[in-house]
């Protein structure tokens, strides 16, 4: 299990392996697990990837929640930069910490992506919309429409008056070209 989640595992997924509270521990002690948040571990290494890190904080913040704002972006490959900060978004309320940006939108837009749980794409584009340069958010457009990850009327479904991100992603989308061919990009 831990080598099909990047070598991480949560306490709860110990414990349904058979592993007891005690057993855990004496695993803990002998360095066999490595804490990376609370209740969830690496097994046998203390070395994350990034994909390793994007795990261990969705399993960190349970069950129903998925991946956002910038990290969604990378997931989907609208960005390239992979992120230093894994932004989460859960309808339970879940505590960010120094690794992890816990986000608790009143609409949470999930969906699922290369196996994880992720906002849809144009919920990414509108977290984005709220956070990053308009440069960076129009190139994101951009990326999700050269990759046919969007249809016009999903981003319609999420703009909204006095939800942040709207104005700028209406007027990226206002200002994107909406289909390019490789060679005219390059």
């Amino acid at each position: 299990m831990a080598g099909r989640q990047e070598g991480v595992l949560s306490h709860g997924q110990l414990i349904e392996l058979g592993m007891s509270p005690s057993a855990i521990s004496r695993w803990l002690r002998a360095g066999r697990l490595h804490p990376v948040h609370r209740g969830v571990y690496a097994v046998g290494h203390t070395i994350l990837g990034t994909e390793g890190r994007v795990r261990a904080a969705l399993l960190y913040a349970g069950q129903g929640a998925g991946l956002s704002h910038t990290t969604a972006a990378w997931w989907w490959r609208l960005i390239k930069t992979g992120p230093r900060r894994i932004h989460i978004s859960s309808a339970r309320d879940i505590r960010s910490t120094r690794a992890i940006e816990a986000h608790r939108p009143k609409a949470l837009e999930l969906t699922h992506h290369r196996r994880l749980p992720v906002t849809t794409v144009a919920r990414t584009l509108l977290d984005l919309a709220a956070t990053l340069p308009f440069a960076d958010v129009r190139r994101a457009l951009a990326e999700a429409d050269h990759r046919r990850l969007l249809r016009p009327q999903e981003v319609d479904g999420v703009l909204g008056r006095g939800r942040p991100g709207s104005a700028a992603l209406s007027r990226a989308r206002a200002t994107s070209p909406r289909s390019r061919r490789n060679a005219e990009r390059a």
